[in-house]
């Protein structure tokens, strides 16, 4: 441990103390390092005790928030304190067990799959799609929601003064799990979305380029795709249809959608790319490629090889990933499966995939 307890305490801090010991046990955890500064031991004490037990939702909800929260920052001694009487409340033991074990948990109860997808979405995105927050938000209202996101940072803080201080666990106790970094799936699990942000957020600089992520994939799916229809295209991206409606209105806006009646019946609506629109993703897609090329270049070439070396294996997990979203999507939607497009065998086989193409020219490590 980093920093212990502090010593000659003042009658301020030891009336803190016999609060903190009387609503939760020995001073032991992160409290025992907030100490040091009394003033932001007894704000922090007082939110995260509103947190964990004066809250709107339910205890059991309360607890599993702060074991995804302890979970995703390898904050062992908070999971320890608290695993026990979150399976005490209801939370189911099998699940918390792969919890524990970096495996996606598979809560029974709805409302606990809800929060576990929100808390992991936010803890590792740093946003929540519109299906997952509109979810919560059915089953914990607007008041449980915003109590739910300010306990994730409660508890988070709490995980980070663990970690910075190296708080030890109890006499006896053994690590519940390995720490973040030795665990590849979550290292996965927030390593692949913040590489696209990343590349998404140096790459969008014009004014023209769509403003949303969403954005880019229906532009993208229209140009791959043809002419489609509106209820066609949400299912090619597996989006809900008002979500794809939100997302179409500013491409639509900023001319590079057009909606035409359908000449086939002249009754239903299709959507196309626009010329402009293509020019757009052309220049989004040449960009990307240009800033991925200029970051590469300023890697190690020992770098370069083993990125290049993994480019398969990513191809694969891609492959199952795509099918696991693909049965996930049918089995919500119906049996009837709709083709999907712009995943091209040939272009997989040979590395390139939505355009951008991946290779090793020249010196070992240059990186095309």
């Amino acid at each position: 441990m980093r920093l212990g307890p502090p010593s000659g305490m003042d009658p301020e801090q030891a009336a803190l103390i016999d609060r903190i010991i009387g609503r939760r046990g020995p001073l032991n955890g992160p409290f025992s390092v907030l100490m040091h500064s009394p003033q932001l031991c007894d704000r922090a004490e007082l939110l995260s005790s509103f947190c964990l037990y004066e809250s709107s939702l339910p205890p059991r909800l309360r607890e599993l928030a702060l074991l995804v929260t302890a979970r995703h920052h390898g904050a062992a001694h908070s999971w320890l304190a608290h695993v026990g009487k979150a399976a005490e409340a209801g939370v189911d033991a099998g699940a918390l067990r792969r919890l524990a074990g970096g495996l996606p948990p598979d809560f029974p109860a709805a409302d606990e799959a809800s929060l576990y997808l929100f808390a992991t979405e936010l803890l590792t995105r740093h946003t929540v799609t519109d299906e997952t927050y509109a979810a919560a938000r059915a089953l914990f209202g607007e008041q449980g929601l915003v109590e739910l996101v300010a306990a994730l940072g409660t508890f988070a803080m709490l995980a980070m003064v663990l970690n910075a201080f190296e708080v030890d666990l109890l006499p006896g106790a053994e690590p519940p799990f390995s720490v973040p970094d030795a665990d590849p799936p979550k290292q996965l699990a927030h390593l692949l979305p913040a590489l696209w942000r990343g590349v998404y957020d140096a790459t969008k600089g014009s004014e023209e380029m769509p403003a949303m992520e969403s954005q880019v994939q229906i532009l993208r799916k229209l140009v791959s795709g043809g002419e489609l229809s509106p209820a066609r295209l949400a299912e090619e991206l597996r989006l809900a249809r008002p979500t794809v409606s939100n997302s179409l209105r500013a491409l639509v806006t900023d001319g590079l959608v057009e909606r035409e009646r359908s000449a086939a019946d002249g009754r239903s609506v299709v959507l196309r790319a626009t010329e402009h629109g293509k020019d757009v993703l052309y220049t989004f897609r040449q960009g990307r490629a240009d800033v991925l090329a200029e970051v590469l270049g300023e890697l190690s070439a020992d770098d370069q090889e083993r990125l290049v070396a993994a480019l398969p294996s990513l191809d694969r997990l891609l492959d199952r990933l795509e099918a696991r979203a693909d049965a996930e999507w049918n089995s919500r939607r119906g049996p009837v499966a709709v083709p999907r497009h712009g995943h091209q065998p040939d272009q997989r086989r040979s590395g390139q995939r939505d355009g951008v193409q991946f290779g090793v020219a020249g010196s070992a490590g240059e990186v095309r």
